[in-house]
Order: structure tokens, then sequence, then C-alpha cells
């Protein structure tokens, strides 16, 4: 079975970046939280009523987590890597996820809520997990253009 192309790019609002796939040196695992969300409903129960009315739905903020590996062939790359991790996903300085699946290309404004965690693996410096936790407060992915038409089309 083909595997579905999925990418991530996180870049800061001060234009540093890192880019995440299916390939090192920064290997995307997982990316949770870019499907389903909560909500908040509000609703209301009258004396004798059978279930309740629902007066009004909101959407909670977006968390997303990236689960990765960095790969490296020495001592040296591999600290120039977790080094390059820690000094994009900088929780001082907010930033958007562009995230690519299949066709599919959406973008979204975050924070990063927990800097990147870091894990030998099998404790070895060639191959370390990482993790990152990033809150989105506005839930919605945006088309990462704009669609816009001109007024004088409009007439």
């Amino acid at each position: 079975m083909k595997r579905i192309h999925e990418k991530i790019t996180y870049e800061n609002d001060i234009g540093n970046s890192v880019e995440m796939t299916y390939s090192f040196p920064f290997f995307l695992q997982e990316i949770k939280g870019v499907d389903g969300l909560d909500s908040e409903i509000y609703k209301t129960k009258s004396p004798y009523q059978d279930g309740f009315t629902i007066h009004n739905e909101t959407l909670q903020d977006r968390p997303l987590q990236i689960l990765g590996v960095i790969k490296a062939r020495d001592k040296s790359e591999s600290a120039r890597l977790r080094a390059e991790l820690i000094r994009v996903f900088n929780p001082k300085i907010k930033g958007i996820i562009l995230y690519e699946y299949g066709n599919v290309k959406k973008k979204i404004r975050c924070s990063v809520e927990k800097g990147p965690k870091l894990q030998k693996k099998m404790s070895s410096f060639k191959r370390q997990l990482f993790s990152v936790d990033l809150l989105c407060p506005d839930p919605y992915w945006q088309d990462l253009e704009q669609d816009s038409i001109d007024l004088v089309t409009w007439i």
C-alpha cells in the first residue's frame, strides 16, 4: 500500500523554519491534533423537557503534537540539529504550521506550548526522538493562498 505524502513545515515569526517529512534529518513519525476538535455545547433544560435545548456551540483551541526522530552521522551534527530544532521552536516566538497531506495544503497560526523534548534512542547520539507541543488559539485551518475576486467583476 502506498503511503500518503505528509509534510510539515514550521516557520516562526522571525523567519527560522524546519521541515519534517518521511526523510531525515528530521523524520516525521506523527502529528496529532490535525483532525477531531473538541467543542463546548451551551444547552439548557426546562422542567419536564425530554433532552436539552442547544443554544450554541463553540470550538476549543487546537492542540498539536509533533513526534519525530533526528538522525545524525556524528556527535557534532547531532548537536547542530538539536540546537536548530530548539532555536526554531522557541516558546517566546509564535509561528505558522504549513501542513501538506497528499494534495491538500493548509496553514494554521500557533504558539509553542512545550519546546522540543529530546531523548536518545537506544543510548546513541545518531538517533534522537523528539516531541513538540503547539497550541493554536484559532482552531481553523486556512488555505495557503486567500481566494480573491476583483470587485470590477461584480458589476
